[in-house]
């Protein structure tokens, strides 16, 4: 049997008398998921996530680790576009019109390479950069934020111009690019107060160029619904002091996955929370039963394990980090981030590494094999068996409302 969660306040939790994600632990659980959607299996925080294991929106083992301060310390975390729907343009905006585009122009999600500027008489094209899992604490303080993007062809307009407006849409969390006409409108998505002006009369293709975003992406994550794991959209908008006729090219991720856009966020230490960054590997589907384990060995490696193989290695130091205020099985944090649609079964914790050959033998059965350093042992066959069976009565209490079904294909054990 297994416990179903499926809203996003269903999940198992305590706030009083964890065990320590500072020293070497070791949790492994059943999952199977409804959708492939961002979710956390588990999940120790404080301000902000300390260590977490899910699995990503596109089905990949994702290991989250926050270093010292995790929870009220900084750090500098790196984005990259991720799939052809990531960034996009749209033509046929009217001239001089700025960061409030108003036409329905055909927008491309696939577009190689992208193409902002100006294409002649009202036909300014405007670009967007979609970045998922943007893993900053709400009101977090940005030291420094940059975007990147890679020239396609070396161009010099001067003497013209080229130059851009780059902002985000004023978004908690925003949405997908999608393709439908106008979908870069500021009706659509509005900006934010913040923008850069940005200068780009000269292009050299193959190196990368730059842009401070630092305040656009401060005014993101002070927005009250903002919550780490959320995606920004930036907008790269045609300025009125662009020479008509003149634009620049960039690659795309559809030019190449290495080569499309970047962001890199640097947060600082104190008040705001910490900025975990992520690991992943290995792939999973949807609607089957997946065997997840997390491993801390050292306070330099934690692990991630799929159906008891190796797929993520997390290597961030995490000497004197914060203590743990929250752990839990199904979700991550108060906000309910990262919710895990679908069932949970055989969840195992321990207060000492694993090796891989003992998370394999683990694997096979419902109950523990090994009792040295047991932590706690729910089998989670219905709400009633939540509860700790190791006998060290360590306990989690449930949120929502938690019902019962089929589990996976696993002996109790001897």
């Amino acid at each position: 049997m297994s416990i179903r969660l499926d809203a996003a306040a269903d999940r198992l939790l305590r706030t009083a008398g964890m065990l320590t994600p500072n020293a070497p632990y070791t949790w492994m659980g059943w999952i199977r998921l409804q959708a492939l959607a961002k979710c956390y299996a588990m999940a120790f925080s404080a301000a902000d996530i300390l260590d977490a294991i899910g699995v990503s929106a596109a089905g990949a083992v994702e290991l989250s680790v926050a270093a010292a301060g995790g929870g009220g310390g900084g750090g500098t975390t790196n984005y990259q576009v991720a799939s052809s729907a990531g960034d996009s343009h749209m033509d046929s905006i009217t001239n001089d019109i700025g960061r409030a585009p108003a036409n329905t122009g055909i927008v491309s999600t696939s577009a190689s390479p992208l193409s902002p500027g100006s294409h002649g008489n009202n036909a300014e094209w405007s670009a967007a950069i979609r970045l998922a899992n943007i893993t900053v604490a709400q009101g977090a303080t940005i030291s420094s934020a940059t975007l990147e993007l890679r020239g396609n062809a070396s161009y010099n307009a001067a003497p013209n111009v080229v130059k851009f407006y780059v902002s985000a849409e004023a978004s908690d969390n925003a949405p997908a690019l999608v393709t439908t006409n106008g979908d870069l409108r500021s009706s659509v998505r509005p900006r934010t107060t913040a923008t850069t002006v940005w200068l780009q009369t000269s292009v050299t293709g193959g190196t990368w160029h730059s842009v401070d975003v630092t305040a656009v992406v401060q005014e993101i994550v002070n927005r009250a619904g903002w919550a780490s794991g959320n995606a920004i959209v930036f907008l790269i908008d045609t300025h009125e002091d662009t020479t008509q006729g003149e634009w620049q090219d960039y690659d795309s991720y559809d030019t190449a996955s290495a080569n499309a856009p970047k962001l890199s966020i640097t947060t600082a230490g104190g008040g705001g929370g910490g900025s975990p960054t992520i690991v992943s590997g290995g792939s999973v589907a949807a609607a089957t039963w997946l065997h997840l384990a997390m491993v801390r060995e050292s306070n330099t490696v934690l692990k991630a394990y799929l159906n008891g193989a190796l797929v993520a290695t997390h290597t961030t130091d995490i000497s004197g980090r914060s203590s743990v205020t929250r752990q839990e099985m199904g979700g991550q944090s108060a906000s309910n981030n990262g919710p895990l649609d679908g069932r949970m079964a055989h969840a195992k914790m321990w207060d000492a590494a694993l090796s891989v050959a003992e998370v394999i033998n683990e694997m096979a059965v419902a109950r523990p094999v090994r009792f040295a350093n047991l932590w706690n042992w729910a089998p989670l066959w219905d709400s009633a068996f939540v509860f700790d069976q190791s006998g060290a009565a360590h306990d989690w209490s449930t949120a929502g409302s938690l019902s019962t079904e089929d589990g996976p294909a696993v002996a109790y054990g001897a």
